[in-house]
Formats: structure tokens, sequence, C-alpha cells
């Protein structure tokens, strides 16, 4: 491994869609020897050989081999195992919790960070904590626009697509969000203040583009195709910027630091149409869950801000109807399955 690199601690990367998979390739295309790992479900046992997969990434047309370091969950807890000291969480948000169950005689009681990069982050945070009460963990937040969608793998290597280069935020380590930037991932590291308004900045896009994506079977920029598009994405922004003030201002969160109204509207629109631009031909992981029977994030978003808002007093029924109908969608689908 390259020496002087900012952060040189091992990783081990929960969650093999593709965040996890476009993550650990990106880091060893650019540091071929750097000590990271990622865990794999046992089903996934075929497509390890020598103890790495080969993940194929293509961008405008080019692709890109990168021979990634696996482990089997199952067979990764055995004496002989190094604790895990840094783990990268990108399951998707409803997985996030019982997966970190099946790890949890791997963790390092005494020092261990849990840096979360899923959707629905600020949903997966609070199961975290109970799942983690012995641990007393440092549980790092960050969050990316990258677009990337995971193609089925064959017998050889998995495939993704990078459709969209967005920007990744890391709150607190700013080392690792050095590494993450070396390695190509267009990352930044910022205050833990700055990190809160991020993550809703990123559940307001989330909660217009995926269940809308879906539900239209669309990418993202042909979203402004639809017309009732501008209306829903006003709703659905109003309510997110209602929770999120209400939800900072009780944790005094939100200060002056941050600049006017981050989270206004208005802001949130701004947020949401950039991220469409940058991610214009992106296919949201809720309209491939759908597709294939699986169930979706919608939960973690739009239903994380229906729970929250009730919490707050604060009704959010479009929200809600976005939550039902990607429910329904979801169902129905299942059922055809």
């Amino acid at each position: 491994m390259a020496a002087g690199l900012p952060f040189m601690e091992p990783l081990h990367i929960l969650g093999s869609g593709s965040i996890g998979l476009f993550w650990a390739a990106s880091i060893r295309s650019a540091f071929p020897s750097y000590p990271l790992a990622v865990l794999f479900r046992s089903h996934h046992k075929s497509r390890i050989d020598d103890k790495q997969v080969v993940v194929c990434m293509q961008q405008n047309m080019r692709p890109r081999m990168a021979h990634v370091p696996a482990q089997l969950i199952h067979n990764s807890s055995g004496n002989n195992s190094r604790p895990i000291r840094n783990l990268l969480l990108t399951t998707k948000a409803h997985q996030a919790a019982s997966a970190v169950q099946s790890i949890l005689p791997r963790l390092d009681k005494e020092q261990l960070r849990v840096i979360v990069l899923c959707n629905g982050a600020l949903s997966v945070r609070d199961e975290l904590q109970s799942v983690l009460h012995d641990y007393n963990p440092q549980i790092v937040m960050a969050t990316t626009t990258q677009g990337v969608y995971q193609e089925p793998p064959d017998d050889d290597m998995y495939h993704l697509e990078h459709v969209g280069l967005g920007e990744t935020l890391i709150g607190g380590m700013p080392a690792l969000g050095q590494l993450w930037d070396q390695s190509g991932l267009n990352c930044r590291s910022i205050s833990s203040k700055e990190m809160e308004v991020s993550l809703w900045q990123k559940l307001a896009a989330n909660c217009v583009c995926n269940p809308l994506t879906t539900l239209w079977k669309l990418p993202n920029g042909k979203l402004w195709e639809q017309p009732t598009f501008e209306s829903t994405m006003k709703q659905v922004l109003e309510e997110v910027s209602q929770v999120a003030a209400q939800a900072l201002h009780q944790g005094e969160t939100l200060d002056a630091d941050l600049g006017p109204q981050p989270l206004s509207p208005e802001a949130l629109r701004a947020f949401v149409e950039q991220v469409i631009r940058d991610n214009a031909e992106n296919k949201s992981s809720m309209w491939h869950d759908v597709r294939l029977g699986r169930r979706t994030e919608v939960d973690n978003l739009n239903g994380y801000v229906v729970r929250k808002g009730q919490q707050l007093g604060l009704d959010c029924p479009a929200n809600e109807e976005l939550s039902s109908q990607i429910r329904a969608l979801a169902h129905s689908h299942a059922s055809e399955g």
C-alpha cells in the first residue's frame, strides 16, 4: 500500500449492493493493496474466488476492472479473524440493523466506528443505537449523490453502471474523507452540524426521486415530463422542510453558522433539482427492488418523515400517500412473482 495515505486502517464493508461494491472497487482501483474487505452472505459464495471478487465498473462506455477482497459473513467470525474496528455500512436501510447483528461477534467492543452510508441514514442511526448498546460505537454519518446501479451478476463478476458523478460528504473523519476523495469518490469532510443538514437534504431528494421514478418507471431526468411532478415535489418538500426544522430545533443542531434556511422548501428544491441533473440517467434502487419483488426502503424514507412528523405533531399526507402507493406496488409485484 502506498505510504502516506491519510487513512490506513483496515475497512470492512457490509453491504454488497451497488454502493458497497462501488466504494470497494474505487478504493482498490486507486490503491490496489489497501486493507479492505466486503462481507458477503453465503449465496455469493460461487462468485468468490481466492478470497476475492471481480467488479466491472462501467462509466461513459469505458469498463474498469477491480479485484476486491471478500469474506463470507458466516465464515468470518472465527478466532483467527481480526476484530472489525471500521465498519462501512452500505446495506439497504431496512436491512441495516439485522446485518450488523449478524456480525456482532466480530466487532471490536473497545474501539468501533460505524460509518453509515445508506439511504434513510437518519432512520438507520436510530436503529443502530439499540443494536449496538453494548459496544458504545462512534457512529459516523456519510452521504453521497453518486449515481450507481448494479446489473445482475454473472458467474465471474459483478457489474456496476456509474451514471452520475455526485458529491460525497462525511461528518467528522477528514482522513477517511481524504482517502475516499483520492479514490475518485468526490468526497469532503464537514462538521457534524453540517452533516445533519446534508442528511435531511439527501432524505428530501430520496423522498422525491425514489418513489416517483418507481411509480412512473422513469429515470430521474424524465421526471420533469410528468404533469404532476412539480406539484407533488412541492408538497413532499414542504413536509420534509417542516419536519426537519422541528427535529433539528429540538436537538439544537441547526445554528447560524450554516447559513440562511438551508432546509427551507426553496433550498430543498434547489438541492433536489441539482441531484436530478447530476443523475439524470439513474434508475433508483427502489425501482429495481419493486421490479424484482423485493422489499423497498420507502419506510425509511417517506415513511420516516411521516413517523417523525407524528412525533412532532405534524401531518405529512404527501409522504404518506407515496409510502402507501409504493407499498401497494411492491405487494402487487411480489404477488405476481
